[in-house]
C-alpha cells in the first residue's frame, strides 16, 4: 500500500503513529524519492537478487513489485549472463558508474531497448547495486529514421553526380558526332551515315533514360 505523500516536508501523522510501523523518517523519504524517479529502479544485493523497485519498474516490466522482488536483474536484462554480471561488479571497484546498452525483457516476453546505469550503494552494511533503467525506444526509433534519411540523401547525391557525368559525357560526344554526320552527309558517304545515326540515337536514349530516372527518384523521395 502506497504511503501518503509528504506535505510541507513533514511525514504524515498517519505514518508517524501507524501501529507497529518500523519505518523511520529517513526510510520514508528515501521511498518517496525512489518513487519520484523517472527511470525504472532496481536495487539488488551483490548477487543480483532484487530487493527494492519503484513503480516505474512495475510499469516497464509489466510486473508487480512482489514478483519483481522474487527475480534477479540478470533475468530482466537480455544477455546479462553471470560472466557479464561479474565483470560489471568488478568494474565498479574502480568506476562509480557503469553504463550499458541493453535489451530488457518484460513479463510478456516482449523487449525494449534500454540504457542501464549501474552503481554501488550502501543502504545496509552490505553493499548493494542500483540499476537505473531508461526506456530508449523513442530515441532508437529517431536514430533509425535519421540513419535512413542520411542514407537516402547520400544515394540521392551519388545518383545526381552519376546523372551529371552521363549528361556531360553525352553532350561532349554528341557535338563531335553532329559535326561528323554533317561532313559525311556533305560528302554523300552513305557508308557512315547509318552507324553515326545509331550512335547518336543511343546517346539520346541514354540521356532521356537518365533524366527519367532522376524524375522518378525525386518523386519517390516526395
Amino acid at each position: 500500500q502506497r504511503v501518503p505523500c509528504i506535505h510541507d516536508g513533514m511525514m504524515p501523522t498517519s505514518v508517524k503513529h501507524r501501529k507497529g510501523s518500523q519505518e523511520s523518517v529517513a526510510d520514508y523519504r528515501f521511498r518517496e524519492l525512489l518513487e519520484s524517479v523517472y527511470d525504472a529502479i532496481l536495487i539488488t544485493d551483490i548477487k543480483g537478487n532484487i530487493v527494492k523497485v519503484n513503480a516505474r519498474a512495475e510499469e516497464f516490466f509489466l510486473m508487480e513489485r512482489e514478483l519483481l522482488c522474487q527475480t534477479t536483474a540478470r533475468k530482466l536484462i537480455s544477455g546479462f549472463t553471470d560472466a557479464v554480471y561479474e565483470k560489471v561488479v568488478q568494474s565498479l571497484e574502480d568506476h562509480k558508474h557503469i553504463l550499458l546498452d541493453a535489451m530488457c525483457v518484460r513479463s510478456d516476453q516482449t523487449a525494449f531497448p534500454a540504457e542501464v546505469a549501474v552503481h554501488r550503494i550502501y543502504l545496509t552494511p552490505n553493499a548493494q547495486l542500483c540499476f537505473s533503467i531508461r526506456d530508449v525506444t523513442a530515441r532508437k526509433e529517431a536514430e533509425r529514421k535519421l540513419t535512413e534519411a542520411t542514407e537516402e540523401l547520400l544515394r540521392a547525391e551519388k545518383l545526381k553526380a552519376r546523372l551529371n557525368t552521363i549528361t556531360t559525357l553525352a553532350h561532349e560526344i554528341n557535338n563531335p558526332l553532329q559535326i561528323l554526320l554533317s561532313l559525311v552527309e556533305l560528302d554523300r558517304n552513305t557508308r557512315y551515315v547509318e552507324p553515326l545515326k545509331r550512335i547518336m540515337g543511343v546517346m539520346e536514349a541514354l540521356r532521356n533514360r537518365t533524366e527519367l530516372k532522376e524524375v522518378n527518384y525525386v518523386g519517390s523521395m516526395d
